[in-house]
């Protein structure tokens, strides 16, 4: 893989003036999808699904680690926060592991308002993880599928042709790629974290060195969260395998920091505040149907305008690969 460049000169600098704003290219975004406005479908048959259709619950393995650390001494708080754990957690919302849910971010309570009902499964200990890893891998082949369909909208082309099979399974496979390096940089890392974390509680250092692990730890997740923001994006739109959809990414980020930055702020109040907002409409079931097509509006707008936002960029940097390469 060839090197990115670090930087954007000569007439590039003038073209980046010129890119549109956070404003405008969530305005494109919402734009866009007025096109197809039926695209929304899948948010909200997975939504309605996470409603009206069974619950699968981790009964069996809570049950067992809860049991497990009781023999190990563990709190009854901790205990009973893994028992509740098991008891109100649907494997099935790991379909939207990629995509936005809104009944994922309910409550049992306010869920209960609405009038579901529910069908509990409790999953035995061996079948909740086996179940867990299924739904998480079956999620990612979903949302890298409505993502290819949004790609095929903003780039102009038929949303459903014969090539989307083979195009969601290209993507989705990339996206397990990039799932599993990011995994194992992670288990590379942590490991001289977890024995310096040990060996500060062995000495007696344990409070100062447990908080300030967890300040470095939550500024890095910070920075890996903004570093591969857009990785889907990369993966459906230049048809970029895992480590190149990273690199991509990545270069976004760095060329363009600020603006990612006010894109990402405000992308991420969307998704944070349109839920709390929505929630009134979970008082009665009636008012579930608009609440779930609203929010599946909402959040496939900011989706798209991801798309934009990345599209604009990453011409830019790949525009000036070849100045780079002639220094």
């Amino acid at each position: 893989m060839q090197n990115l460049p670090t930087r954007i000169t000569g007439p590039e600098r003038h073209d980046v003036r010129r890119l549109p704003g956070v404003i405008d290219t969530l305005g494109a975004g919402y734009a866009l999808l007025n096109r197809r406005p039926y695209v929304v479908l899948v948010l909200v048959a997975l939504d309605v699904l996470y409603w009206l259709g069974p619950q699968l619950l981790p009964t069996g393995f809570t049950d067992a680690l809860a049991n497990w650390l009781t023999h190990v001494g563990a709190g009854s708080d901790t205990l009973n926060a893994i028992r509740d754990l098991g008891a109100h957690l649907n494997l099935l919302t790991l379909l939207s592991i990629i995509l936005p849910s809104l009944i994922a971010s309910l409550t049992p309570d306010e869920l209960a308002h609405a009038g579901t009902p529910l069908t509990h499964i409790a999953l035995s200990r061996w079948a909740a993880p086996l179940a867990a890893l299924g739904l998480a891998v079956l999620g990612v082949f979903i949302g890298m599928a409505y993502y290819t369909i949004l790609g095929r909208l903003v780039r102009g082309h038929p949303t459903l042709s014969r090539g989307l099979f083979r195009a969601t399974l290209q993507n989705g496979l990339a996206m397990i790629g990039v799932g599993i390096t990011l995994i194992a940089a992670a288990l590379v890392f942590f490991v001289p974290i977890s024995l310096t974390a040990g060996l500060g509680v062995m000495i007696g250092a344990g409070p100062v060195i447990l908080p300030l692990i967890a300040l470095v730890l939550t500024g890095l997740w910070l920075w890996i969260f903004l570093l591969t923001f857009f990785v889907e994006e990369a993966i459906v739109l230049s048809q970029s395998g895992p480590l190149r959809s990273l690199a991509l990414s990545a270069a976004i980020v760095r060329q363009h920091f600020w603006p990612v930055v006010r894109f990402v702020v405000a992308a991420t109040l969307i998704e944070m505040g349109v839920p709390i907002a929505l929630r009134v409409f979970f008082r009665t079931p009636w008012g579930v149907p608009f609440a779930l097509l609203s929010y599946a509006y909402l959040m496939t707008g900011v989706i798209i305008a991801a798309m934009v936002f990345y599209l604009d960029r990453v011409a830019l940097i790949l525009r000036a690969r070849p100045e780079q390469q002639g220094q």
